[in-house]
């Protein structure tokens, strides 16, 4: 591949990553709010997606993105994003706002990883491909810290201009991607040795197997634990630093200089950012400060909970390329979208039931971050039983 080609692949990779829904994240349980919906049902319609997740996205994997096109199940999740962003911007009640955010979120069935596959099989050098996706989160941090901090202000004039502003940017992706982004179908064997193209059936088969691989194994309760944690904290957020005694200006100050932080971070600190990844101490360090986040936001006080936003936006990010690439060498290329769509599934079901059950409770936050703290410090102890054991 030329320099060319994989410059326009890493222009491709980072706008398919602008976070548009950092707009939001600063309002969205105020704006939700503003309609009388409660706490729990907060988290509840912020994870209504699992279920779609759980359901389709292994389906849509294997028919559209492993069996057609990588680039058409990505134009239809950007289509998704933007009919649903739609409807919330006219969204004046619950049933509207649940409707608005099931055709939001079947766009995170259509994309799958399949911005971050296509660019594994242009790349194809694990290496490099690892690079290119930390790479291409640490740009992505710069935007979520720049969206943050416009989504917080504009919002104090009006709650919705976040979302009018998520639209606009999800429109521009839309036709970037139609112009960048180059399929890879003809490029890569998507056939098996019989010249048959693998079944749904296979890819099951190699994803029931992967659980019981010992590296496998640790790679994909990481995923859990950072799909838990934020699926419990992040929503809640805005209402514990509410309850702190912030208004909503001085929230949207706070979300704004915690943006402000990750820009600096991610600008002037990026080189070392990149030889992190491949240090083998740098997992454990990142997994044991993304356990105790729930702790940091459970004992409250400004400060601890701009340095749990702080971890929990920056640890994933930096963990996120590690799980993927190497999670790729338990799969073939044929049935690469199948695969990682039914590692995602597994992750999802287990998050939307937890996020569930702690939900349908009623409980407070402060026992919601409990609860989190204590399956935190769960999942952090069986990774390393799992990754370290002799």
């Amino acid at each position: 591949m030329s320099k060319g080609q994989e410059r326009r692949t890493a222009v491709a990779y980072f706008i398919s990553r602008l976070n548009t829904a950092s707009f939001i994240v600063p309002i969205y349980p105020l704006y939700l709010s503003t309609l009388g919906i409660s706490v729990s049902l907060i988290v509840l319609v912020s994870n209504l997606y699992l279920i779609l997740t759980l359901t389709f996205k292994p389906i849509v994997a294997y028919f559209i993105a492993d069996r057609i096109s990588r680039k058409l199940s990505w134009i239809l999740a950007l289509l998704s994003f933007i009919v649903g962003l739609s409807i919330y911007i006219v969204a004046n009640s619950l049933r509207e706002i649940v409707i608005a955010e099931l055709i939001y979120n079947i766009g995170a069935v259509f994309r799958g990883q399949n911005p971050e596959i296509i660019v594994f099989e242009r790349l194809r050098d694990q290496s490099l491909v690892t690079r290119a996706l930390f790479q291409g989160e640490l740009e992505s941090l710069i935007t979520i810290g720049l969206f943050s901090i416009i989504g917080g202000f504009v919002a104090e004039y009006n709650l919705k201009l976040p979302f009018m502003l998520s639209l606009a940017t999800l429109l521009f992706m839309l036709v970037t991607s139609v112009i960048l982004i180059e399929d890879v179908k003809g490029d890569v064997k998507r056939f098996n040795s019989n010249g048959t193209k693998g079944s749904f059936k296979t890819s099951l088969k190699t994803c029931i197997k992967s659980l019981g691989k010992r590296r496998a194994l640790p790679l994909i309760t990481m995923s859990l634990m950072i799909a838990l944690i934020r699926s419990i904290i992040t929503p809640l957020m805005p209402l514990l630093l509410k309850n702190a005694g912030f208004s909503i200006i001085l929230i949207s100050f706070t979300y704004a200089s915690v943006g402000m932080m990750l820009v600096m971070i991610t600008r002037f600190y990026r080189d070392r950012f990149s030889n992190i990844i491949f240090n083998p101490l740098s997992k454990p360090i990142m997994l044991m400060i993304l356990s105790i986040a729930p702790l940091m936001s459970l004992l409250g006080g400004p400060l601890m909970l701009i340095a749990s936003f702080l971890v929990l936006t920056l640890i994933p990010q930096l963990l996120r390329p590690l799980i993927f690439t190497q999670l790729q060498e338990f799969t073939s290329h044929e049935l690469r979208s199948t695969f990682n769509s039914l590692i995602s599934s597994i992750v999802s079901f287990t998050t939307f039931m937890v996020v569930s059950i702690i939900s349908l409770l009623n409980l407070s936050i402060e026992v919601m971050l409990m609860l989190a703290t204590i399956i935190s410090f769960i999942l952090t102890s069986s990774i390393f039983l799992l990754e370290y054991r002799v």
